[in-house]
């Protein structure tokens, strides 16, 4: 029925658009003459707005992206996990979650100032931009938290990306963040299948491996629960 009710619609818009420019004598906008339609002939739009798309456009990335950084924040990670989860679940393909945390970042912060705090998130982020596929999401979850979704890839094809992070963060150029060491990151990977029923359940099992990590001496990465219990 919706589909039959848009091509009436898209057929009669089109003769409006016909008789709009009949009227006038001159070539209209068609996209002007489908938002007159629905504002003057069938009344579905009240308030019409004229909007720039590109103002649009870069309105609606601002939202959804992390302004310090450039990777896509949480709320766009809060809206696309479950989709992604969904997706996985119904197709029966793996989706890897890893989680990561910039050891002691608070002392950095505190030892070079929000500059040079910044300097490390936004080359942090560059280091997880270069370790990840192309069908790979990156977001800055929050502070120095981030997260990779890597749709299609098991276990191990997750923990191989999260060593690749946890690796270029020890070789970044910065000042070291822990005394008398490099900076470094820890991890928590999960994977469903097998580490969470629902897009929740498996963020969290990738946060708790990740503080697993941070309790066995930091700059580690660290399966969820249940992949360490195969392993005991």
């Amino acid at each position: 029925l919706k589909e039959l009710e848009a091509r009436k619609h898209w057929e009669t818009a089109k003769e409006h658009a016909e008789a709009l420019e009949s009227s006038l004598g001159r070539k209209i906008d068609f996209r002007i003459a489908l938002a007159d339609y629905f504002v003057s002939r069938h009344k579905k739009i009240r308030h019409p707005m004229v909007l720039e798309i590109h103002l649009y456009q870069r309105a609606e990335a601002e939202r959804l992206t992390d302004g310090l950084t450039g990777l896509f924040n949480f709320r766009y990670m809060k809206g696309l996990l479950p989709r992604m989860f969904s997706h996985a679940k119904r197709t029966n393909h793996p989706l890897g979650l890893a989680f990561f945390d910039l050891d002691d970042f608070k002392a950095y912060n505190d030892r070079h100032g929000h500059e040079g705090g910044n300097d490390l998130l936004q080359k942090a982020a560059g280091v997880l931009t270069g370790a990840v596929r192309e069908m790979d999401v990156v977001c800055r979850y929050g502070g120095e938290e981030f997260a990779i979704l890597l749709p299609g890839a098991d276990k191990l094809g997750s923990l191989a990306v999260a060593e690749r992070v946890r690796q270029g963060i020890e070789k970044l150029s910065l000042p070291g963040g822990r005394p008398g060491k490099m900076v470094t990151l820890s991890g928590g990977v999960a994977c469903f299948p097998g580490d969470g029923d629902s897009a929740e359940a498996l963020l969290q099992s990738a946060d708790s491996a990740m503080y697993h990590a941070k309790s066995l001496g930091k700059n580690r990465i660290e399966l969820a629960v249940e992949e360490r219990r195969l392993s005991e």
